[in-house]
């Protein structure tokens, strides 16, 4: 009983990661958006690259959804963003790494 609804739980939760709702395990920092507005959930973010991430979300519209920054510098946006969107928040992050 108890491991059927633990595998029902995981078999969710795998669901929700790989259509994007949710953010993926093992993330090490996240952006979540409310309402337009970024909330800093955790990692290290200047306020010169929220800025430039918010004008992101009011070019594309974007008004809820989440960033995350995974190992290996990899990025993964919610389904809410457009590839173009996705692409440019990769290339500020990028930069930002760079710096």
């Amino acid at each position: 009983m108890y491991l059927g609804v633990i595998a029902l739980a995981g078999l969710l939760y795998w669901a929700a990661v790989a259509v994007r709702y949710w953010p993926p395990w093992g993330t090490i920092s996240l952006l979540r958006i409310h309402a337009g507005q970024i909330v800093v959930v955790n990692g290290r973010w200047s306020e010169q690259l929220l800025e430039r991430v918010q004008e992101i979300l009011v070019d594309e519209g974007i008004s809820r959804g989440f960033i995350a920054i995974l190992a290996r510098s990899r990025i993964r946006c919610s389904r809410q963003f457009s590839p173009g969107a996705q692409q440019r928040v990769r290339n500020i992050l990028v930069n930002r790494w760079k710096d």
